[in-house]
């Protein structure tokens, strides 16, 4: 037996829904996702900086999504939700009140997977105490509904 040709073989491809669009034809577009109004929804996200010192740097800043306003912004020597809730503070205090939504894109590994997301004014982050001296020093976010 030979070869299939390449008809039986289109056949096969449009059966299967293997076919796509012809190259002109683009599929319909949604719109770009932003949201609506100023202080609908925050985004944050955690960016590696220059090395001071030969020690590592990192960016925790939060920006509105409609606005692209960088409502609070912090520089820290580690990763971790100290550092976030220490950007996050004053973002709160200047604009006054919570968005409708947030969410951290670049979440520090302290942080829960639960919490990368919080999905209305009424989440909140709290942050434990600082353990024992000689005990762990990183932290970690906790969910709380109000």
């Amino acid at each position: 037996m030979g070869a299939p040709s390449e008809s039986t073989l289109l056949r096969l491809f449009h059966r299967l829904e293997l076919i796509g669009p012809a190259a002109g034809d683009a599929p319909v577009v949604f719109g770009r996702f932003e949201a609506a109004n100023p202080n609908d929804r925050w985004t944050g996200d955690a960016l590696h900086g220059p090395r001071i010192g030969g020690r590592k740097t990192y960016l925790f800043a939060f920006l509105d999504d409609h606005s692209r306003l960088v409502c609070g912004y912090r520089f820290g020597f580690a990763e971790d939700a100290v550092r976030l809730g220490a950007a996050l503070q004053p973002a709160l205090a200047a604009r006054g009140s919570r968005p409708a939504s947030m969410s951290i894109t670049g979440r520090p590994s302290s942080m829960p997977g639960c919490c990368g997301r919080a999905r209305n004014s009424a989440c909140a982050w709290s942050i434990p105490p600082a353990p024992p001296p000689g005990q762990r020093q990183d932290r970690t976010v906790l969910p709380h509904r109000a």
